[in-house]
């Protein structure tokens, strides 16, 4: 039998190809699979503890992370239907610790804080100069404050994007050992081991 191997239980020649033996069943894992497996092993193998109990940071968020509906129903002292309900959102405490980098945001507080001091300074300008052109004076100073101050307030939170991007994809690549807590960054990534696996 050309490209021939035996099988390690029973001795019977197979074809190379054959995923197990023909005569007892024995599985057999193949040089390029096993190969693929052990790059999966090592990635996932905690490098402080030696621990193979280990996940990604977005497993282990997404595993920690719920959310639903509830609601419930009661019956009043006066014999009226009352019903409640809402959504409900729970978080382990690993969840926690592992959650994704927060992502800028444009924060209404602030822009509430520009929008008053705007206008507050509109009126101060305006109370100063003629009547006449008083209105022109608050609504030019407001909206220059307001827009300008608008602009650099929304540069500084896009200066933050770049910065966020790299902390996202480090979350993505990092793992986190269950015995010891270790957490890592590797350059193995999702796609590479749903391809390896469809191989098995």
């Amino acid at each position: 039998m050309t490209n021939s191997i035996s099988c390690p239980v029973c001795n019977n020649l197979c074809s190379s190809q054959a995923l197990s033996c023909p005569k007892c069943g024995h599985p057999f894992i193949h040089e390029a699979v096993s190969k693929n497996t052990q790059e999966i092993n090592s990635e996932f193998t905690c490098p402080k503890c030696g621990s193979d109990q280990t996940s990604t940071l977005k497993m282990a968020y997404s595993q920690g992370t719920s959310s639903g509906k509830i609601s419930a129903g009661t019956i009043t002292a006066d014999g009226n239907l009352a019903l409640t309900g809402g959504k409900v959102n729970s978080q382990s405490v690993l969840a926690k610790q592992v959650a994704p980098p927060r992502k800028p945001l444009i924060e209404p507080i602030p822009i509430l804080i520009l929008l008053i001091s705007s206008l507050i300074i509109g009126f101060i300008l305006a109370g100063s100069v003629y009547e006449v052109i008083a209105v022109y004076v608050f609504f030019i100073t407001f909206l220059v404050l307001l827009g300008g101050g608008g602009y650099f307030y929304y540069s500084s939170v896009q200066k933050q994007m770049p910065e966020y991007l790299k902390k996202m994809e480090d979350w993505k690549k990092s793992k986190i050992c269950f015995r010891c807590g270790n957490k890592w960054i590797t350059a193995f990534n999702e796609n590479s081991a749903k391809s390896i696996f469809n191989q098995m």
